[in-house]
């Protein structure tokens, strides 16, 4: 059950209706806790004695377990700002552009990173990894009959790992016996037979001159949420409730804060 309420946090804050047309001011943003499906990655490799396994499959038995637990709404405020055409969304001190068409504001922003490091030796053995991760987090806020506003919180996550190194070496020369690769394929491959995650430096593991494996994600989850007008931001009202907010399932609820 992921929480989504951080990233809502990150965006939420690009709405508000003010007057006609406008989404200036403070607004309370009322979110449920929703269960997230599970994202699989996808995963890729040329190893000769491993493989990636299949997915779980759960056998009934004798009991039937079943857990129904309700708790009430996550809440906190955000704060929208109108200037020359632009908007400017603030969740807490973060501050996020946000755009307005029609009836709708929608406010969002995409962190990234890319990593590469590659450590090769003068004898021919080389190791390499590779890192993208992409998050994408948007709200989408609308006006419905009679001022209510809805809408709905998205959040993206994309990352691609990749490693690659020599398949063969001679241990003499670099001072190691087993691969940098060893740990991370066994997170994420099975043995079909023995050692069949390993990579040792006299060993042909792998199809090609290098053992390569890559992991994929692309996770998606969308909730919906309620907007409420709370004021002006006239006289500092922002900056005495920006951290302000109710953890799912109240006080002590234990499902923890945004």
């Amino acid at each position: 059950m992921r929480n989504l309420s951080l990233g809502l946090l990150l965006t939420l804050a690009a709405t508000g209706c003010k007057g006609p047309g406008s989404w200036e001011g403070i607004w309370m943003v009322q979110v449920p806790l929703q269960e997230s499906d599970a994202c699989e990655p996808d995963i890729d490799e040329n190893y000769k004695n491993a493989s990636v396994p299949d997915e779980e499959e759960i056998e009934e038995g004798e009991w039937v377990y079943e857990d129904d637990t309700k708790v009430s709404d996550s809440v906190f405020f955000v704060q929208v700002l109108e200037q020359g055409g632009e908007i400017f969304v603030f969740v807490g001190d973060d501050p996020y552009y946000g755009t307005a068409e029609g009836g709708s504001l929608t406010a969002s922003w995409t962190d990234f990173v890319d990593t590469e490091s590659t450590e090769e030796h003068e004898q021919g053995y080389e190791f390499r990894e590779v890192a993208s991760a992409e998050t994408t987090i948007s709200l989408t806020f609308t006006r419905g009959e009679k001022g209510v506003v809805g809408g709905s919180y998205d959040y993206q996550t994309k990352s691609t790992y990749e490693w690659s190194e020599s398949d063969e070496w001679e241990p003499s020369d670099v001072a190691f016996q087993q691969g940098q690769m060893n740990g991370v394929a066994g997170l994420y491959l099975e043995n079909d037979e023995a050692g069949g995650t390993q990579n040792g430096a006299n060993d042909d593991d792998c199809d090609g001159g290098d053992c390569e494996l890559v992991v994929k994600t692309n996770c998606k989850d969308s909730v919906p949420v309620q907007v409420f007008f709370a004021g002006d931001h006239d006289e500092g009202m922002f900056q005495g409730i920006k951290d302000a907010n109710r953890p799912y399932g109240g006080a002590g609820g234990g499902y923890g804060y945004y």
